[in-house]
């Protein structure tokens, strides 16, 4: 109950101070990050893969929201596991969590989760990340975002060739 009432402040928060958006230039090898959940965690050498082919990133950087983290994930320098324990009892970022995810700065972050239960930590975790631009795909909070792609798939690849597409529009390409 309270971990509800004080994410919905500090997204109401970031909200009132945000900036204008603005719009990644993806032919300068941008810095990508990726906000997925553990369903889809499974398929992230072959996103990475198809992120690199397609968006000539120089850095790309992936958020994963688990429920419990299994003992038989690999760490990666490139991944970020989020779990219920970088949580303080008011459902806001500990120390420790909030000051790795807001050392870096990306281009544009993309949510490409698909979970609807905890649609609300979705939105926190993309109100704390660093950038000009934010990207979502069908989520019900639109004023989180300055992109959003109404997408019938869950498939990720055809996610973010839709993306590459989108973003290829807005700059004029």
């Amino acid at each position: 109950m309270f971990d509800k009432f004080f994410r919905h402040r500090a997204i109401n928060a970031f909200l009132k101070r945000r900036k204008n958006c603005i719009l990644p230039d993806i032919s300068k090898y941008p810095a990508v990050a990726l906000l997925m959940d553990e369903t889809q965690y499974p398929k992230l050498k072959s996103v990475e893969t198809l992120l690199y082919r397609l968006f000539l990133m120089k850095r790309c950087h992936f958020y994963v929201i688990f429920n419990e983290l299994p003992e038989n994930v690999p760490s990666n320098d490139k991944v970020t596991f989020i779990t219920k324990n970088d949580f303080n009892f008011f459902g806001k970022f500990n120390g420790a969590a909030l000051s790795s995810l807001t050392s870096e700065h990306y281009d544009f972050i993309a949510d490409m989760s698909g979970r609807k239960s905890e649609l609300l930590v979705e939105e926190y975790v993309m109100s704390v990340l660093k950038t000009p631009f934010r990207i979502a795909f069908g989520k019900s909070s639109k004023a989180l975002f300055d992109l959003v792609i109404d997408s019938k798939s869950d498939d990720m690849t055809v996610k973010i060739e839709a993306l590459h597409k989108y973003l290829l529009m807005l700059s004029g390409k």
